[in-house]
């Protein structure tokens, strides 16, 4: 767990993240496998696609408590259950702890993730603005997030599904982040990193970002 200002992030493993805002509200975003001591039921879970990594009914399931939001993309409507409302690309949403926006994620020469299919999240908190990535590549619709002034960006690296590391340093360069945390590697088939490479190209590019790995 990272605290950020007055907002605790902690990454889940793969694509995975639980938020903790100043009111003690939960947020997952895509969360997947899960040790017990980081289960607090939800308040709001994002779902970026319906992938079986990032839509686990099962660890849903154990997350959800009556009154649990579950936001997703439209491919999610015949998988998730429960309170599930749709959003695709390019709308706002406003929740009494933050703003949540969907942004286009996408791969351009792959075929796994087609344009329209996955979200990404910008989360807007009064003290703090999270960017989740989902599942891309590096596109050119993340020049516009520089709007945002993202603080911590999640962004992933593991090649094969998604951009690699080299990919995610343009992204890096194009958002101008604070911080950025890799995920979505290490942990399937096909998303290995090296993490100690992406540090170095942040370095040589004097970028001035921070690189979470907790």
């Amino acid at each position: 767990m990272v605290k950020i200002e007055d907002v605790n992030i902690t990454w889940l493993g793969h694509a995975g993240f639980k938020i903790k805002t100043p009111s003690n509200k939960i947020i997952y975003i895509d969360p997947y496998v899960i040790k017990d001591e980081n289960i607090e039921a939800a308040d709001y879970i994002l779902i970026t696609h319906d992938h079986y990594d990032h839509l686990c009914k099962d660890t849903i399931n154990k997350l959800t408590k009556q009154n649990t939001e579950i936001i997703g993309t439209p491919s999610c409507i015949s998988k998730a259950e429960g309170n599930l409302r749709i959003m695709p690309n390019d709308e706002k949403k406003v929740f009494p702890d933050f703003e949540l926006w969907s942004v286009p994620a996408y791969n351009r020469e792959k075929q796994f993730h087609p344009r329209g299919f996955v979200n990404g999240y910008v989360l807007v908190f009064p003290t703090l603005t999270i960017y989740h990535a989902g599942d891309t590549d590096f596109i050119p619709e993340m020049e516009k997030l520089k709007k945002f002034d993202i603080d911590v960006a999640l962004l992933p690296v593991g090649g094969t599904y998604t951009m690699d590391v080299r990919e995610a340093v343009k992204a890096v360069r194009a958002i101008k982040p604070k911080k950025v945390w890799p995920m979505h590697y290490g942990t399937i088939e096909g998303t290995e990193a090296d993490i100690n490479q992406l540090k170095q190209l942040i370095k040589n590019y004097e970028l001035n970002v921070e690189v979470i790995t907790e």
